[in-house]
Protein backbone atom coordinates (compact mmCIF):
# COMPACT_ATOMS: atom_id res chain seq x y z
CA UNK A 1 0.00 0.00 0.00
CA UNK A 2 1.03 3.46 -0.99
CA UNK A 3 -0.05 7.08 -0.01
CA UNK A 4 -0.24 10.17 -1.71
CA UNK A 5 -1.03 13.44 -1.88
CA UNK A 6 -1.24 15.90 -4.34
CA UNK A 7 -1.95 19.96 -3.76
CA UNK A 8 -2.34 22.42 -6.39
CA UNK A 9 -3.06 26.27 -6.19
CA UNK A 10 -3.00 29.57 -8.02
CA UNK A 11 -2.63 31.27 -4.66
CA UNK A 12 1.29 32.04 -4.10
CA UNK A 13 2.11 31.67 -0.75
CA UNK A 14 -1.17 30.05 0.92
CA UNK A 15 -0.09 27.75 3.78
CA UNK A 16 -3.75 25.99 3.82
CA UNK A 17 -1.71 23.16 2.15
CA UNK A 18 1.33 23.16 4.97
CA UNK A 19 -1.54 22.66 7.48
CA UNK A 20 -3.09 19.73 6.05
CA UNK A 21 0.57 18.21 5.41
CA UNK A 22 0.99 18.28 9.00
CA UNK A 23 -2.03 16.62 10.02
CA UNK A 24 -1.08 14.28 7.21
CA UNK A 25 2.53 13.05 8.68
CA UNK A 26 1.63 10.56 10.58
CA UNK A 27 -0.44 8.63 8.24
CA UNK A 28 2.37 9.19 5.63
CA UNK A 29 4.79 7.66 8.21
CA UNK A 30 3.28 4.79 8.01
CA UNK A 31 4.51 3.67 4.55
CA UNK A 32 8.01 2.41 5.74
CA UNK A 33 9.73 2.30 2.82
CA UNK A 34 10.40 5.29 1.01
CA UNK A 35 9.15 9.02 0.63
CA UNK A 36 9.54 11.49 -2.03
CA UNK A 37 7.87 14.51 -3.07
CA UNK A 38 7.68 16.93 -6.06
CA UNK A 39 7.18 20.41 -5.89
CA UNK A 40 6.51 22.89 -8.96
CA UNK A 41 7.54 26.02 -7.82
CA UNK A 42 6.58 30.16 -9.00
CA UNK A 43 9.10 29.99 -11.75
CA UNK A 44 7.79 26.57 -13.09
CA UNK A 45 10.87 24.57 -11.88
CA UNK A 46 10.34 21.52 -10.22
CA UNK A 47 11.73 20.30 -6.97
CA UNK A 48 11.98 16.32 -6.86
CA UNK A 49 13.36 14.44 -3.38
CA UNK A 50 13.55 11.09 -2.43
CA UNK A 51 14.69 9.23 0.38
CA UNK A 52 14.38 5.76 1.66
CA UNK A 53 14.17 6.51 5.33
CA UNK A 54 14.67 10.14 6.16
CA UNK A 55 11.23 11.26 5.95
CA UNK A 56 11.94 14.60 8.08
CA UNK A 57 14.34 15.27 5.25
CA UNK A 58 11.64 15.54 2.73
CA UNK A 59 9.16 17.79 4.70
CA UNK A 60 11.28 20.20 5.61
CA UNK A 61 12.51 20.55 1.93
CA UNK A 62 9.01 20.69 0.81
CA UNK A 63 7.98 23.10 3.87
CA UNK A 64 10.40 25.22 2.55
CA UNK A 65 9.86 25.46 -0.70
CA UNK A 66 5.97 26.43 -0.07
CA UNK A 67 5.75 29.78 -0.08
CA UNK A 68 5.84 30.19 -3.55
CA UNK A 69 5.14 26.71 -4.54
CA UNK A 70 1.94 25.62 -7.43
CA UNK A 71 1.97 22.13 -7.14
CA UNK A 72 2.80 20.27 -4.40
CA UNK A 73 2.71 16.26 -3.97
CA UNK A 74 4.16 13.17 -1.69
CA UNK A 75 4.23 9.95 -1.96
CA UNK A 76 5.20 7.38 0.55
CA UNK A 77 5.64 3.27 -0.49
CA UNK A 78 5.04 0.53 1.80
CA UNK A 79 6.45 -2.21 -0.61
CA UNK A 80 4.17 -4.93 -2.20
CA UNK A 81 6.43 -5.89 -5.23
CA UNK A 82 10.21 -4.70 -5.64
CA UNK A 83 12.55 -4.00 -3.82
CA UNK A 84 13.21 -2.44 -0.76
CA UNK A 85 15.71 0.95 -1.95
CA UNK A 86 16.26 4.22 -3.27
CA UNK A 87 15.66 3.39 -6.52
CA UNK A 88 12.09 2.04 -5.98
CA UNK A 89 11.28 5.26 -4.05
CA UNK A 90 9.02 7.83 -6.21
CA UNK A 91 8.92 10.45 -7.76
CA UNK A 92 10.14 9.37 -11.49
CA UNK A 93 11.21 11.50 -14.25
CA UNK A 94 10.30 10.55 -17.90
CA UNK A 95 10.82 13.39 -20.62
CA UNK A 96 9.99 15.91 -18.65
CA UNK A 97 7.27 14.26 -16.67
CA UNK A 98 7.47 13.79 -12.96
CA UNK A 99 5.07 11.04 -11.97
CA UNK A 100 4.40 8.67 -8.93
CA UNK A 101 1.68 5.99 -8.65
CA UNK A 102 -0.41 3.68 -6.26
CA UNK A 103 -0.83 -0.03 -6.80
CA UNK A 104 1.30 -1.39 -9.85
CA UNK A 105 1.67 -0.69 -13.21
CA UNK A 106 1.08 -3.45 -15.52
CA UNK A 107 3.69 -4.43 -18.17
CA UNK A 108 6.25 -2.24 -16.59
CA UNK A 109 8.86 -4.63 -17.45
CA UNK A 110 8.33 -3.82 -21.21
CA UNK A 111 8.82 -0.59 -20.58
CA UNK A 112 12.23 -1.07 -18.73
CA UNK A 113 13.86 -2.76 -21.94
CA UNK A 114 12.12 -0.45 -24.22
CA UNK A 115 9.01 -2.66 -25.60
CA UNK A 116 6.38 -0.11 -26.18
CA UNK A 117 7.09 2.67 -28.53
CA UNK A 118 5.25 5.36 -26.74
CA UNK A 119 5.75 7.47 -23.32
CA UNK A 120 7.70 4.46 -22.08
CA UNK A 121 9.73 3.39 -24.82
CA UNK A 122 13.08 4.30 -23.28
CA UNK A 123 14.15 2.91 -20.07
CA UNK A 124 12.62 5.07 -17.28
CA UNK A 125 15.37 7.28 -15.26
CA UNK A 126 14.70 7.91 -11.96
CA UNK A 127 15.21 11.78 -10.49
CA UNK A 128 18.24 12.39 -7.90
CA UNK A 129 17.31 13.86 -5.34
CA UNK A 130 17.84 18.21 -5.88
Amino acid sequence: MCKIILGITNEIGNSQFKEYIVAQQEDLRAEKHGIGAAVLDDKNKWHVFRELTDYNSVFSKVYALLDKARVVSIHTRTATSGSINQANVHFFEKENWIFAHNGWITEYHKAIIGYSSGFFSKKVRQVSSL
